[in-house]
């Protein structure tokens, strides 16, 4: 069951490369937290790549659940992503 909701995850945060895919996944779980984990670890970006981040409120995982993938999640997939 949690294969089935990574699978579906994989593609919907499928960037045309590493770069896009990191900005698909930031522009879902929103960026505040992002930017308090690249603070925590003193990590730096390229410059260019703040501009691609989109100013977003994070989303929770169950946003993602829709009736064709419903009846794979459970709770301990959800807690365990």
């Amino acid at each position: 069951m949690l294969a089935a909701l990574v699978f579906q995850m994989e593609y919907f945060f499928l960037g045309k490369d590493n770069k896009y895919q990191l900005v698909e996944i930031v522009n879902f779980f929103g960026t505040k937290d992002f930017y308090d984990y690249l603070n925590k670890y003193k990590i730096k970006l390229e410059p260019e790549m703040y501009v691609l981040f989109k100013r977003v409120n994070s989303r929770k995982l169950e946003s993602m659940i829709n009736q064709q993938n419903k009846h794979l999640v459970t709770p301990e997939a959800i807690d365990l992503i």
